[in-house]
């Protein structure tokens, strides 16, 4: 009998409503389950629950494949229920809505829930519908934990910081990122890289072996970065940022589930100004893989444009010119920070007093540096 994975939950979150939670609703729990086939004896967590129960109460689990899905599972694949020290086993062939796998008899008592998928697999197609959610009535639940649900609550120390904004960008694979406004027009770097296998959008390496660092870079620099790690096992898998002059500008460290095998993704946040490079490093000996990876970038620099400057300027003897002086510097609109190495393009039309005819001119430069102008 496959033994159920122990994890400490964290209070309820947006996955559980109504009476009900949903566990999964996506194909990644599978593909977990195919990393480490010596593994098989070991479950793929896909929540946990603890329900204040009285007696009559039942418990239901619901478990829904597509069609193109179920036609490739082999015929022993199972979700495994344990709770009040009872197993029950359900099968994943065809659908099973309602599948009663507990009911109390005893004084109101609190119960909890472990819920797993065997590891059978041999192959995961990349497509088709796979759901499990565990259905509780009236009860009140007092504790719940569904790693596989976007936005759901986490065991402690794996807290998540969240950026939103109408600009926010999304990289899967080295080359121009997808979003709205200004999105595409910003190149990502990722070295070394890899497609994700068994699961994840990119690696380090292919095949499952040990990962190394990778660094992502961004041709803007941006304000807040937003990255997921899949399969981290070991403490020590984290996230530098830095800055375009190689200052650190952030750091996280990614939680890992401690036992091999088992994919407990983890989401973290870096935000800060000015940021163009971030560095993942893994855990010695780890592998992981990475999805998710988002950004927003700096906001659109304040326009400059001067429409009109005029120099009555007399020339000392021998000079021949008169001369003009502009400082220009671009600052953020978000932050208000001084944003270094930007272009600014500058038309300066001179008119000779005397003469009554114009020259004009026209540079780029860095505010950072000192041009010269000769009209």
């Amino acid at each position: 009998m496959e033994r159920a994975l122990a994890v400490t939950a964290a209070a309820s979150g947006p996955a559980c409503a109504a009476g009900t939670c949903l566990l999964t609703n996506s194909l990644r729990p599978m593909r977990s389950g195919l990393y480490q086939p010596d593994s098989a004896g070991l479950l793929v967590p896909l929540g946990n629950a603890v329900l204040q129960l009285r007696p009559g109460d039942s418990v239901t689990l619901s478990a829904t494949v597509s069609p193109d899905l179920a036609a490739g599972l082999p015929s022993d694949e199972q979700v495994v229920v344990v709770a009040g020290g009872d197993t029950v086993l359900v099968a994943l062939r065809t659908d099973s809505t309602g599948t009663v796998v507990y009911r109390a008899n005893v004084a109101a008592d609190s119960v909890r829930f472990q819920v797993g998928l065997t590891r059978r697999l041999t192959a995961v197609p990349r497509s088709g519908a796979f759901s499990v959610s565990l259905s509780y009535g009236s009860a009140p639940l007092l504790e719940a934990w569904t790693p596989w649900v976007t936005g759901s609550a986490r065991p402690a120390g794996a807290a998540r910081a969240e950026a939103t904004s109408a600009a926010t960008c999304t990289a899967t694979a080295p080359g121009p990122a997808t979003g709205p406004g200004a999105c595409t027009a910003i190149t990502v770097g990722i070295a070394p890289y890899a497609p994700g296998d068994p699961f994840g959008d990119f690696q380090s390496d292919p095949g499952t072996g040990v990962s190394n660092p990778i660094t992502v870079t961004f041709s803007q620099p941006v304000q807040s970065v937003t990255l997921t790690i899949e399969d981290p096992t070991y403490d020590g898998n984290a996230m530098t940022a830095y800055r375009a002059d190689g200052s650190v500008a952030g750091t996280v460290s990614f939680a890992g589930s401690g036992v091999p095998g088992i994919d407990i993704p983890d989401s973290e946040t870096i935000t800060a100004a000015g940021m163009v490079r971030i560095v993942l490093t893994p855990a010695p000996l780890d592998y992981v893989a990475y999805s998710g990876l988002t950004f927003v970038p700096e906001a659109a620099a304040a326009a400059v444009k001067i429409t009109k400057a005029t120099a009555e300027m007399v020339a000392p003897e021998g000079l021949g010119r008169d001369a003009l002086g502009l400082s220009v510097a671009v600052v953020s609109r978000a932050t208000g920070q001084y944003l270094p190495n930007r272009l600014v393009t500058l038309s300066l039309t001179v008119v000779e007093r005397d003469a009554g005819h114009a020259h004009s001119a026209s540079a780029g430069w860095s505010p950072s540096l000192s041009p010269r102008m000769t009209p």
